[in-house]
Parts: C-alpha cells; structure tokens; sequence
C-alpha cells in the first residue's frame, strides 16, 4: 500500500486480537536470540506496543518504528522513549544508508506491492552484519482463500487463475508453494561484513 491509497487502522480493532498477533512477533524475535543491536527499525509498528518490547527484549540501543496510519502512530506515541521513537513513513519506500544492525518487520511485507525491491531497499539499510527478521501470514488454507480459490476454479475464471499462477511462478521463481502449510512464515537473514 502506499500512503496515498492506505486505509487507517483503528487501534482499538487491532488490540482485539493483540495476542494472535504477538505471537508471530515474539517467534520472530526468538528467530533473532539476544541482541544487542544499537540502531534499528520496525517496519510497520502499528500501535507500537512491539516496537517498545523489540527493544527491551534485544537490547536495542535506538528504534524507530514506522507506520503509515496516523491512528496507529497516534497510539504508539504511548511507547515512546528514549531509545523508542516513531514516524510517519511509507514501508514500501522506505530505506536507509547501510547504517541499521536490524531491519524488523512483522505481518506487514504482504500489504505493499514489488516485493523483490522493498527487500533490495531494507536490505540496503542494513550495516554490514546487520539483520534483517520479515514475517509473513501462510494463510492459503483460511476459508477466505480456499472459498476463492473455488470460485477461481470454475471455468469461467480459468483464464484468470492460469495468468494468476503463472504471474506467481514468474514472481516466486517456482511453482511448489512449500510454505503453504505453514501458519506464517519467519526468516531472519545477516548481511555480509564487508
């Protein structure tokens, strides 16, 4: 999504299910063992209750967690201090110059387009043996998929669903979706020391 076309959130909505979404968080976090990093971010910090427990929970020296919901960013200034700090910014877009030890982001690369440059991006943040931890949903067999993944089938969208998976193919490089079994997938890469 990008700024200009992102709903805003509601942060009372998005605390409804606050322990479904912290567990991803917190496995994703564990990916990561103990810190310290001394520069970091969160990409996609929502109500940035995470951001602040990122930084306890790994010894992070300075954190900024960026959001594109003035309604997420208006609850996350709660867990603001002085190694926690928050700003409007658009995810998709956002990078920095080779100077961040972690480039955090959790349940939020599946709501912007081109993903193979938003890595190229966050990954050209990182310092030389920097980290970067992205979590996603694995949610093809929710009902809402597996429902429109019946209707794709049926013949009149089969030409549809061919240029769709092929589309997926071309963009995933392989046909296998190995991580559909999965409830969320988890990776967590180290940038090379120069």
């Amino acid at each position: 999504m990008t700024r200009a076309t992102a709903p805003d959130w509601d942060p009372d909505q998005f605390r409804r299910f606050a322990a479904e979404r912290a567990q991803s968080f917190h496995d994703l976090l564990d990916r990561l063992g103990t810190g310290p990093f001394d520069r970091a971010v969160d990409l996609g910090c929502g109500p940035g209750d995470l951001t602040a427990l990122a930084a306890e929970r790994l010894s992070i020296g300075r954190i900024t967690g960026i959001d594109n919901s003035p309604t997420m960013l208006a609850s996350a200034v709660a867990h603001a201090s002085e190694r926690v700090a928050f700003e409007a910014s658009d995810i998709a877009t956002w990078t920095s110059e080779g100077d961040h030890d972690l480039v955090l982001a959790a349940a939020s690369l599946q709501w912007v387009p081109d993903h193979r440059s938003v890595l190229a991006r966050w990954v050209a943040a990182l310092a030389p043996g920097g980290r970067l931890a992205v979590q996603v949903p694995a949610n093809a067999h929710a009902p809402t998929h597996t429902v429109a993944a019946h209707v794709a089938d049926r013949e009149a969208n089969a030409a549809f669903l061919v240029d769709y998976e092929q589309a997926l193919i071309d963009e995933m490089g392989d046909h296998e979706p190995c991580f559909f079994p999965f409830s969320r997938i988890l990776f967590v890469a180290r940038r090379p020391s120069r």
